[in-house]
C-alpha cells in the first residue's frame, strides 16, 4: 500500500476549517448509514439454497442458456416481470418463503420443462384463507370485495391479486407506523403502475390510457390531493371490516362531494387513518388528531376548545350589544318625551372622498364573503351544507386575493393622501383619552353627555376607534391575507413546527385572525349607529358627508 503524500496547508485550510462541523456531521451520517447497511443480513444467509439457485438467473438483466443437444450458449434478456431484486425480495412480506413454496417443484429443473407452465398457480387464499394468524386480515372479505369491484367484474380473466401486489416485492404498509405521505405514495404507486403506464394499461384492457391530470382537473389544489390522499380513498367503497378497501367503484361513483372528507366525520378516518385512530379527540382539543401530524384538512381538524371559546366570545359580544342597545332605546325614549325629537343637523363635513367610499364598500363586501365562506368551510357538514364546499373554497380564495389588492390601495391612500393623518397615533395622553371615551360609551351616553371627541376635519376617529382601526388595518388584516396566501400555496409553508404540521399552525392563525375580524365587524356595525340618528353614519359612506347635530 503506497503512502499518501502529506497534505498541503495554507490558504485552503483556512477555508476548510469553518466547514469542519458540517464535514463531521456528514461523516457521522455516512458512518450511520454504513452501520445500518452493515446490519443487513447478507443475501446468502437470508435465502435458502433453492431460492439462491433461482435468483442466480432471475436477478439478472441477462442470463445464459445452453442448448442441451448442441452445447451452444446464448445470452438472453430476462423479461421484466420475471426479474427479481434479491434484496427487495428478502425485505418483502413473502421474503421468509422459499421460491418452491409457491412454485412447482418442476421448476427445480433447468431449463424449466414446458409442462411446468401449465401447473396449478397458487392463489392468495390458498395460504391466507385459513389459520388464526390471518383472521384479523379478513382475506375472504377482501376476495369478495375484489370480485364485486370494477377490476374483478370487468377484467377478472386478466386481473388478480398479483396485478397490484407483486408477491416478490409486496410489503405491508397500512399496518405499520409511518408517515402518511409515504403510505399514500406507496399505495398510489400500485394504481399508477397501470393507470400511469401505457404499456401496462392498454395491454391489459385494450383501451387508450386516460390522462389522470385532466380527468381530475375539478379537484382544487390537485397536486396536494394526489400527495395526501390515496386513489382508493375516493375510488373504493369503505368497509370497516378490512383495513384497505378493495371494492373499486366505477369512475362515475367515485367521491366528488368535498364535505365527505372535509368534516369532522371525514370518511378518511375509516380508510386512510383507520389504523392510526386511537381516540376521538386529542388532549389539545383537535377532532381527528391523527390527521394533524402531517397535514390540515379544512373542516375535519376543527378544535373543540376553539369552537367553544369562539361561541362564548361571540355570545358575550352580542349580549353586550343587546344590553347596550336596550339601554340606549330606554334613554332615547325618555329624552324624546322631555325634549322632543332632535333638530336636523346644522353642519356637514366632507370626510370621505369618492375613492375611499368605493374602497370601503368593496372591502366590506369582500370581508362578508370571506366570513360567510370561512364559516361554511370550517363547520362543513354533509347533512347541513351552508355553502357547497367547493364553491365556498373558490369564493373564499378569490375574495382573499381581491382583498389583498384592495388593501394595498388603502395603504397607498394612507401614505400618499390626506387621510393618513387620521391614522396617526400620538401616545401622549392616549391612555387618558381612551378611558374617557370608554366611560362615555358605558355611562355618559345614558346621562345625556356629549362625546368627548367630536368628529372634525382634523380628527375623524375617537381614541378607541383610532387604536382599533390601526390594529385591524395594519396588523390583523395583513396577517390574515399573508396566512391565506400561504394556504393557497401550502408547499411554501414550514413543514413541521413543534411536532405539528406548519399548515396546521398557519390555518389556526388564519382562522383566529378571521374570527377577530368577524367580531370587529359586528361591533363596528353597531357603533356606527351611535350618535345622531342610527342611519346617519351609514348614509355618510354613500355621499361622503358627516352630519353634525
Amino acid at each position: 500500500m503506497t503512502k499518501k503524500p502529506p497534505q498541503k496547508t495554507g490558504s485552503t485550510a483556512r477555508w476548510v476549517i469553518p466547514f469542519m462541523p458540517l464535514v463531521a456531521v456528514l461523516l457521522l451520517a455516512g458512518m450511520a448509514q454504513n452501520n445500518e447497511e452493515s446490519n443487513e443480513v447478507p443475501i446468502e444467509e437470508a435465502l435458502d439454497q433453492e431460492s439462491m439457485d433461482c435468483l442466480e438467473c432471475h436477478s439478472q438483466l441477462r442470463y445464459q442458456h445452453e442448448d442441451p443437444f448442441t452445447g451452444e450458449v446464448v445470452s438472453l434478456k430476462m423479461y421484466e416481470e420475471l426479474r427479481i431484486d434479491p434484496r427487495e425480495f428478502v425485505n418483502a412480506t413473502h421474503g421468509v418463503l422459499s421460491c418452491l413454496d409457491c412454485h412447482s417443484f418442476e421448476y427445480e429443473e433447468y431449463p424449466h420443462p414446458f409442462e411446468a407452465k401449465f401447473d396449478y398457480q397458487y392463489e392468495c387464499l390458498d395460504c391466507h384463507g385459513t389459520g388464526d394468524e390471518f383472521a384479523d386480515f379478513n382475506f375472504h372479505t377482501i376476495e369478495q370485495e375484489f370480485q364485486s369491484s370494477v377490476h374483478g367484474e370487468e377484467y377478472l380473466d386478466d386481473f388478480n391479486c398479483w396485478s397490484c401486489h407483486n408477491p416478490h416485492t409486496y410489503t405491508m404498509t397500512m399496518r405499520q407506523q409511518g408517515r402518511i405521505t409515504d403510505l399514500v405514495a406507496h399505495n398510489n404507486a400500485m394504481c399508477l403502475d397501470c393507470h400511469g403506464d401505457i404499456s401496462h394499461y392498454e395491454v391489459l384492457i385494450e383501451r387508450q390510457l386516460t390522462n389522470m391530470l385532466s380527468k381530475h382537473d375539478w379537484l382544487p389544489n390537485q397536486s396536494l390531493h394526489f400527495r395526501k390522499v390515496r386513489c382508493i380513498d375516493c375510488h373504493a367503497a369503505g368497509n370497516e371490516e378490512i383495513l384497505v378497501a378493495h371494492n373499486v367503484l366505477p369512475a362515475e361513483d367515485a367521491v366528488r362531494n368535498c364535505v365527505d372528507c372535509h368534516s369532522t366525520n371525514s370518511i378518511l378516518m375509516g380508510s386512510l387513518y383507520q389504523h392510526q385512530v386511537k381516540e376521538r379527540r386529542s388532549k389539545f382539543g383537535f377532532y381527528n388528531p391523527e390527521m394533524i401530524e402531517e397535514t390540515y384538512l379544512i373542516g375535519a381538524n376543527r378544535n373543540y376548545y376553539f369552537n367553544v371559546a369562539s361561541l362564548i366570545i361571540l355570545a358575550l359580544v352580542l349580549l353586550g350589544i343587546l344590553v347596550h342597545a336596550i339601554l340606549r332605546y330606554i334613554y332615547r325614549k325618555k329624552k324624546y318625551k322631555l325634549e322632543g325629537k332632535p333638530d336636523k343637523p346644522t353642519e356637514k363635513i366632507y370626510l370621505y372622498p369618492l375613492w375611499l367610499r368605493i374602497w370601503h364598500t368593496v372591502n366590506a363586501v369582500l370581508i362578508i364573503i370571506l366570513i360567510a365562506t370561512g364559516i361554511s368551510m370550517q363547520y362543513s357538514d354533509p347533512q347541513f351544507p351552508f355553502i357547497r364546499f367547493d364553491i365556498a373554497v373558490t369564493w373564499h380564495n378569490y375574495a382573499g386575493i381581491f382583498l389583498t389588492f384592495t388593501y394595498f390601495i388603502f395603504l397607498a391612500g394612507v401614505i400618499f393622501t390626506s387621510i393618513g393623518r387620521y391614522y396617526t397615533i400620538k401616545t401622549e395622553g392616549l391612555a387618558t383619552a381612551f378611558i374617557r371615551q370608554m366611560k362615555y360609551y358605558i355611562f355618559g351616553l345614558f346621562r345625556g353627555e356629549k362625546s368627548p371627541f367630536e368628529v372634525s376635519t382634523k380628527q375623524k376617529f375617537n381614541p378607541i376607534q383610532l387604536i382599533t382601526y390601526n390594529i385591524i388595518m395594519h396588523a390583523i388584516i395583513p396577517f390574515t391575507f399573508i396566512t391565506g396566501w400561504a394556504l393557497i400555496f401550502p408547499e411554501t409553508i414550514v413543514l413541521d413546527v413543534f411536532g405539528y404540521s406548519g399548515i396546521l399552525l398557519t390555518s389556526l392563525v388564519h382562522t383566529m385572525a378571521g374570527f377577530l375580524i368577524s367580531i370587529f365587524l359586528v361591533i363596528h356595525i353597531y357603533v356606527i349607529t351611535i350618535g345622531g340618528r342610527a342611519a346617519d353614519n351609514f348614509k355618510t359612506i354613500i355621499h361622503g358627508y358627516h352630519k353634525k347635530h
